[in-house]
């Protein structure tokens, strides 16, 4: 792929420009200058070159003085990545463009009859037949995948016959055999990790702070980020509060779950606090918001409506990072 040639600019402020852009949907190079505080030379260089290589396309608009037109830039859809979901029965393959916004899906239904590693190679002989005969893999930014993760080894792991903890590394080399021009270094993250880096990517102001993240679906999970970083772990900061013995529809309990965000937060000492709750959570995340207040020591807590949608755009930012990196000359 063309690289980007731009030997005075850091990479930093390349993808503070395409991130502004992608916010934005469409930008003045003087509303990106501002919104990222770099010069009006530097963005205009930065977005001079991604015009060259069909990531942006740029025309002229009415502006709000008479007589005048602005040049306006905007995402194109010339690129996309390829986000593979192996959490669920059924395999996902979501193919989204740089902005995060799906443009395709491709599923297959899990067959009971079969082995799972031969579901597994269905799925990907299938898979690559779809997208050899729609997408062009020279505008492939990445491929990601979603694993599932937790204490029980999954059916993923029993297939490709390896150890959870080795998962990653097993199922990357299988979709980079399956998959060579779209997955040439794929990118592999648990349902925890991608969906932290979606709820994060918003905050800015956490590249230099330490905040607990908790995610609440059927369980609960949580995350570390530390200056950006996610640190997952196999239970996660607040350890696990569900109780095996417990039975019943509402194993989650409000009070319990408090009480272990309490005693992470004493531990660690966050500056902020991220819930994020699934839909169908609403009532837990009400009451644990009761149970929370007030008793936080000093960390802003923070509480989203989520969505099952969020890991994958969560992955598709961690892609679009490394393409960036891919695609800036190493002079920079």
């Amino acid at each position: 792929m063309q690289k980007i040639d731009l030997k005075s600019i850091k990479a930093s402020s390349v993808k503070s420009v395409f991130r502004a852009m992608v916010s934005a949907e469409k930008a003045t190079r003087a509303e990106l200058a501002q919104a990222t505080s770099l010069s009006l030379m530097t963005v205009g260089k930065i977005a001079d070159s991604f015009t060259r290589l069909g990531i942006t396309f740029e025309k002229k608009e009415a502006s709000g003085a008479v007589g005048r037109r602005a040049s306006v830039l905007r995402i194109a859809d010339l690129y996309y990545g390829i986000l593979l979901d192996f959490t669920a029965d059924d395999y996902v393959c979501e193919i989204a463009n740089t902005a995060a916004g799906t443009i395709d899906r491709f599923s297959y239904a899990h067959n009971p009859e079969f082995y799972e590693e031969e579901n597994l190679l269905l799925f990907l002989k299938n898979l690559r037949l779809y997208l050899n005969s729609r997408y062009d893999p020279e505008k492939c930014i990445g491929t990601g995948i979603i694993l599932p993760a937790g204490e029980e080894k999954s059916r993923l792991a029993i297939a490709l016959a390896t150890e959870e903890r080795e998962l990653k590394e097993a199922i990357c080399t299988q979709i980079t055999n399956a998959l060579k021009e779209y997955a040439p270094f794929p990118i592999a993250c648990t349902l925890m990790e991608a969906a932290a880096t979606y709820i994060t990517d918003d905050h800015a102001e956490l590249t230099e702070k330490i905040a607990l993240y908790c995610r609440i679906t059927d369980t609960v999970e949580s995350a570390l980020v530390v200056s950006g970083k996610i640190l997952a772990g196999k239970r996660g900061p607040i350890g696990s509060i569900r109780d095996p013995e417990e039975s019943g529809s509402e194993p989650l309990r409000a009070d319990l779950l408090a009480q272990a965000i309490r005693q992470a937060e004493v531990t660690l000492d966050p500056h902020v606090i991220l819930i994020e709750a699934a839909p169908s959570r609403q009532r837990l995340l009400l009451s644990l918001q009761k149970e929370l207040s007030g008793t936080c020591n000093g960390a802003e807590v923070s509480y989203v409506s989520g969505s099952l949608h969020n890991p994958r755009a969560g992955l598709l930012y961690r892609l679009r990072d490394h393409w960036i990196d891919s695609i800036i000359s190493p002079e920079i």
